[in-house]
């Protein structure tokens, strides 16, 4: 098959398929392909941002716990059972308002985030897509001043649908975790831990590539 017919079994595929295939957590309105697509590792899916704020709100009040993704839930259990010492906060608004932080362990100073497919669009990107973008560079920037410890797990790709792939990128990303919980002059770093789609894990600091 060539790549004509590729594409026009790609476009048949699409046009066969529910243009609303599942309704907002929140309001119940239908969501579009394109917001279905956009949300696919999510437990829950939204029409809207402010859906899924009113959601997490409402959630909290009633002391429960609302993750963006399948991968975020995953990323937080599995700090949970390599710190049980530690409280793990998450979904933290307190700290560099209004910019929500996946996770902080407020003792060391430390802040770990996931970042999915999303942040990865290059600079001609949608205008939602290059605001993610934005908004990744200012909360690094604002953490840095206060003194906190970034750990960033990057991933172009479902690490959720790929357990070995996400074990691997945790167990990297949990070394880097151990390095700042054991040296707090490390306050003010910055740690990517990338994954990108040949699934090759890439480490950089401050910037910078490092060996592993």
């Amino acid at each position: 098959m060539d790549d004509r017919a590729k594409e026009h079994l790609i476009d048949e595929l699409i046009n066969k398929y529910e243009k609303k295939p599942c309704v907002c957590a929140y309001c119940g309105v239908p969501i579009s392909f394109e917001e279905y697509v956009k949300q696919f590792e999510r437990d829950k899916r939204f029409c809207s941002k402010s859906c899924y704020m009113k959601f997490k709100n409402n959630m909290l009040k009633n002391n429960g716990d609302v993750f963006s993704s399948c991968t975020e839930r995953v990323i937080h259990n599995f700090m949970s059972k390599c710190y049980p010492h530690l409280n793990i906060r998450h979904n933290v608004t307190d700290i560099i308002e209004p910019y929500e932080l996946d996770f902080v362990i407020d003792d060391y100073n430390l802040v770990i985030e996931y970042n999915g497919t999303l942040h990865f669009k290059n600079k001609y990107a949608k205008k939602k897509e290059r605001k993610t973008k934005l908004n990744d560079n200012k909360k690094r920037k604002m953490l840095i001043k206060k003194g906190y410890c970034l750990c960033r797990l990057w991933s172009c790709i479902g690490l959720y649908t790929r357990p070995e792939l996400m074990k691997e990128a945790l167990d990297e990303l949990k070394i880097h975790i151990d390095a700042c919980l054991k040296d707090p002059h490390r306050r003010g770093d910055v740690i990517d831990v990338i994954v990108n789609t040949d699934h090759d894990i890439f480490v950089h600091i401050n910037g910078s590539e490092i060996s592993k």
